[in-house]
């Protein structure tokens, strides 16, 4: 005889419930590990094709590295290193987006969405979605040479004086210079700057990924540095020391194009 269909009780329910909290909440962790590296696994690769664009450059300016940016004059003539690769060297605007970033919303307009539409963009200093790239360029030594500034701005590095390429900054996970205002306070830049500015200052490195900052030396490897904390700012400064990305002296300093001069 088939016997009545019993429900579950009140008391049974509620232990179904904590059971599946309790195997959430185990499982959470390991989630949120993997997004995390599958973040930092896409901004190595996009730092990578970065790389090659910049390398199509080189090869076709008489080996010198782009300049920063550069004022043609006229109202769409100004070009920075972004504009430049996407424009000539055929890189998808993504690959200047972190996927692990919170978009951008500038006067009600999303800042990734027009990443994802750049080639049609002119380069105007109006298109202001050029410049919050997640990714810096070495603007003080290779795209420029801030040490001896002058007007007009010294030539970039040409690539016979980069001497230690495989330890030179090329690109970096970027923090806006603008990150005091609440609405950047996750934006990239377009350059990095050698120094650990503080918001409003100037452009930094910054972990993104956890306590992880994604690279891209000269010579075109990508790796990650890992910083002392989460925390943006404090993360920023603890990635600017000798053990990290070189300070002070010859042999530790990976900004500059000879790898001898030291910092001020």
């Amino acid at each position: 005889m088939i016997g009545k269909k019993q429900n579950f009780t009140l008391i049974e329910l509620l232990v179904v419930i904590a059971i599946i909290a309790i195997l959430a909440s185990m499982l959470l962790p390991s989630l949120n590990k993997a997004r995390i590296a599958a973040h930092r696994a896409a901004c190595q690769t996009n730092l990578k094709q970065i790389s090659m664009g910049m390398m199509l450059y080189v090869d076709d300016y008489n080996d010198y590295y782009a300049p920063y940016k550069v004022d043609y004059g006229g109202t769409n003539n100004y070009w920075r290193w972004t504009t430049r690769l996407v424009k000539d060297y055929n890189l998808g605007g993504m690959n200047f987006m972190c996927p692990g970033r919170p978009d951008i919303m500038i006067g009600g307009v999303s800042v990734r969405g027009l990443w994802k539409k750049a080639k049609k963009y002119q380069p105007a200093a109006t298109a202001y979605f050029w410049a919050y790239s997640s990714y810096g360029y070495n603007a003080f030594y290779v795209g420029d040479d801030w040490f001896f500034a002058s007007v007009p701005r010294p030539a970039p590095a040409k690539i016979s004086q980069i001497a230690k390429s495989s330890s030179l900054v090329m690109f970096g996970e970027s923090g806006s210079t603008d990150r005091n205002d609440p609405r950047f306070v996750n934006a990239g830049s377009y350059v990095i700057y050698p120094y650990p500015y503080s918001p409003g200052s100037g452009a930094v490195v910054r972990p993104v990924h956890g306590r992880q900052c994604v690279l891209a030396w000269a010579d075109g490897h990508a790796t990650s540095i890992t910083a002392d904390s989460e925390d943006a700012e404090l993360g920023m400064k603890s990635l600017y020391t000798t053990p990290k990305l070189g300070k002070g002296s010859d042999a530790s300093n990976s900004w500059t194009r000879t790898g001898k001069r030291s910092w001020p």
